[in-house]
Order: structure tokens, then C-alpha cells, then sequence
């Protein structure tokens, strides 16, 4: 049992965490990309 959570749980896991790190580039950007219009 504790295999199979760790099969489903890892690949979650990966995916949550390559989906905060979009988050974290996208408000980097968006800050930038903020300023830029305000000029």
C-alpha cells in the first residue's frame, strides 16, 4: 500500500510543484510587465 501511494503521490507532487513554479515566474514577469506600462 504505502507503494502505491508513493507512485500516485510523487507525480503530483512534481506537477504541483512545476505549476508553483510557474506561479512564482509569472508574478516575477507580471511585475516587471507592471511597471513597464506604468513607465
Amino acid at each position: 500500500m504505502p507503494d502505491a501511494f508513493a507512485a500516485v503521490m510523487i507525480p503530483i507532487y512534481n506537477f504541483i510543484s512545476a505549476i508553483a513554479d510557474l506561479i512564482i515566474k509569472f508574478n516575477k514577469a507580471h511585475r516587471v510587465l507592471a511597471r513597464f506600462i506604468k513607465g
